[in-house]
């Protein structure tokens, strides 16, 4: 399965790869890419697992589209399950 993260272009760690030092990265400099998330995903426990995640790019596509800063990046994995 596709799964796909936002992230921001100064943050040097992979969302998928080392995600304890990316959010440490993200809590130091104030980054918001995980709150913008939760700000334009309309996700929900009454969707499956593939529908949240088409949601969660649909965000991410958003947010980028309007970012007047380019701040933010769509990172992107092939993971075999959720929880990988």
């Amino acid at each position: 399965m596709k799964m796909s993260a936002l992230t921001t272009r100064d943050n040097p760690y992979s969302y998928f790869d080392e995600q304890e030092e990316w959010e440490a990265y993200e809590n130091f400099t104030g980054n918001r890419a995980t709150r913008m998330i939760g700000r334009f995903a309309f996700t929900s426990d009454s969707l499956s697992v593939e529908e949240n995640q088409l949601e969660i790019d649909r965000a991410i596509d958003e947010i980028i589209k309007y970012d007047p800063l380019n701040v933010f990046l769509k990172e992107t994995k092939e993971v075999d399950g959720i929880w990988n």
